[in-house]
């Protein structure tokens, strides 16, 4: 798989790959919640649901088509499901690790 600096560049598109790794598929609304609940995110004055709905549209305008672009991710717009296309997810659960531990620190 060739990953480039700019498809993982964003902390979104970052959990997002490593959340897949463990589960999938999720709908938008599911992969928004969990990124907002994951514990290296800062605290924020806003409501969760506020963050929710923040996270979702960065995810459907902006951070899922790239990553559908690049390969690493199935999004479908009329579905709203996502998921890791066949060849992708062995290495992903690899990329999702470096992820973790790096989060972790």
């Amino acid at each position: 798989m060739d990953l480039s600096y700019t498809d993982v560049a964003n902390r979104y598109r970052r959990q997002t790959l490593s959340i897949l790794a463990d589960e999938r598929p999720l709908s938008v609304s599911e992969l928004a919640s969990r990124i907002v609940a994951h514990p290296s995110n800062d605290a924020t004055n806003e409501s969760t649901e506020t963050q929710v709905r923040k996270a979702r549209l960065a995810l459907y305008h902006v951070h899922l088509p790239k990553l559908d672009e690049s390969g690493l991710v199935s999004y479908t717009h009329e579905t709203g499901e996502v998921t890791v296309p066949e060849g992708v997810a062995d290495d992903l659960a690899e990329i999702a690790e470096t992820f973790r531990s790096q989060m972790d620190e």
